[in-house]
């Protein structure tokens, strides 16, 4: 290169040298792993849901090809009875495990939200319910047997306060 500075009517000029890089520009899409941890208090129950799914990262095929997935990481501190908002950036990393900077990457998005839904959870029966029965034929516990014979499940209070089983 060549670098020319005018200071006062004088010229001053240097010569040198400098390395160009150049790579091919490639795209790829990554589907975002959840790796958020967070606990529920007991008889609750939570489950984890991205803003966005998927993220499409542009540059340098070099660096872009070594990324092996996409991750959006974080700790949630206490134990939740209601429902959690927190926003996260996204982190790349190799096949080592080892972040990949994106300093000249371009990702589609750069953070994600991540809603925990927080549920209260209840065991119920099972209980079966029979159709067309023929009339006569005996079917209690001593002759049928259902597994499981207890399931989780979870709702809104309101809804299973009073459910106590399901047929």
């Amino acid at each position: 290169y060549l670098l020319c500075v005018d200071k006062s009517f004088q010229r001053f000029c240097y010569v040198g040298w400098t390395n160009v890089y150049v790579d091919y520009l490639m795209t790829k899409n990554f589907t975002i792993e959840d790796q958020v941890a967070y606990e529920v208090k007991e008889n609750y129950y939570g489950v984890s849901t991205l803003s966005t799914k998927t993220v499409t990262i542009t540059g340098p095929q070099t660096y872009v090809s070594k990324i092996e997935k996409a991750v959006v990481s974080g700790n949630i501190n206490g134990s939740l009875t209601a429902d959690y908002k927190i926003n996260l950036p996204i982190k790349l990393y190799d096949s080592m495990g080892d972040e990949v900077p994106d300093n000249l990457l371009t990702l589609s998005v750069q953070n994600v939200d991540v809603d925990v839904s927080v549920l209260p959870e209840k065991t119920v029966s099972v209980i079966p319910a029979y159709k067309n029965k023929p009339s006569g034929l005996m079917m209690n516990s001593d002759y049928i047997s259902i597994d499981p014979s207890e399931i989780l499940v979870a709702g809104d209070e309101d809804i299973i306060k009073d459910l106590n089983n399901v047929t």
